[in-house]
């Protein structure tokens, strides 16, 4: 499999070669991208179980600059405030009137918006909100002022600490599925299309069989996939993402480039192509790039014979 996720990325030439590999193996493929892509993607709210220094530091200089304070259960400040703890960003905000303004310079996980507890996920440009909480359920906060609190404010940490805790799995979860389901549709969306391609024009449905055709562009949308899940545990979101995405989509078109290469060589074979001048050229770059595939056969076995 990982001589697959190489080929996949580096030498899509070299996909044709799996081409017969059972539904299993493809399976256990997918499932190891997935999982492997799920997985990084959640691993900031489980590398932070515990409140650290610098966590109480930063969470007491940023509610200092609020001037708010928890009163009947409620917050109430003059600004809209937000930091990292525990491995989660959350917020303080007074109302929802500022909500969109917020988010667009932050991307809390919790933010508390008056008297209840919202926790946010992301969906390309797009939040869900969704309450999961109420601050009266902690009552040691009512009368906090955050012009007041120190990194040794028990209330403060004890409420960060049962919160992040009490949601982490939740939230985990949650966001698992979601990235579980960007990363699965733009990867099948990819390979759709290329399928599709393939085709309508190139009628490839007539030289080979339909089920290895979409494993073999299956396979090369590996970096597809792999592209998404860099984007989503990065956060990118600027022009980087579409030149990312562009060189993404290289292996997909040279292993098309290939499919198509040995279509009109099966077709030269069988007389249906009379341009000599295009058979010439068909024969040349077919020899060479089976001069690169034995390299690249014989340098794996270097390779092996090393080890």
């Amino acid at each position: 499999m990982f001589k697959l996720l190489r080929d996949s990325i580096f030498r899509p030439r070299n996909i044709i070669a799996y081409r017969a590999k059972p539904f299993w193996f493809s399976l256990l493929y997918f499932l190891m991208i997935l999982v492997f892509g799920v997985e990084l993607s959640n691993s900031r709210p489980f590398a932070h179980t515990k409140m650290t220094y610098e966590d109480k530091l930063l969470m007491t200089q940023a509610l200092h600059e609020s001037n708010g304070k928890i009163e009947d259960y409620k917050y109430t400040g003059t600004r809209s405030v937000s930091f990292e703890a525990m491995g989660f960003e959350i917020g303080f905000m007074p109302n929802t009137e500022s909500l969109k303004e917020f988010l667009e310079s932050s991307t809390p996980d919790f933010v508390v918006i008056g008297e209840k507890i919202y926790s946010l996920t992301y969906i390309s440009t797009r939040a869900i909100i969704t309450e999961v909480d109420k601050l009266s359920s902690y009552e040691e906060l009512n009368g906090l002022d955050f012009t007041q609190v120190t990194t040794e404010n028990a209330a403060l940490n004890n409420f960060i600490t049962s919160f992040a805790n009490k949601f982490r799995w939740n939230h985990v979860l949650r966001y698992a599925g979601v990235n579980a389901g960007s990363i699965i549709l733009v990867w099948f969306g990819i390979t759709l299309i290329s399928f599709i391609f393939m085709l309508v024009l190139y009628q490839a449905n007539q030289f080979m069989k339909v089920g290895q055709l979409f494993k073999m562009l299956f396979y090369s949308g590996t970096a597809i996939a792999l592209y998404e899940i860099f984007t989503l545990v990065l956060g990118i979101s600027t022009i980087y993402v579409f030149v990312l995405g562009l060189f993404a989509l290289i292996p997909v078109f040279a292993l098309e480039r290939q499919i198509k290469l040995r279509i009109r060589l099966y077709q030269m074979s069988k007389g249906l192509i009379k341009d000599e001048e295009l058979m010439k050229k068909l024969q040349e770059l077919n020899d060479k790039i089976n001069g690169i595939i034995r390299n690249d056969n014989n340098n794996d076995n270097d390779e092996g014979d090393d080890e």
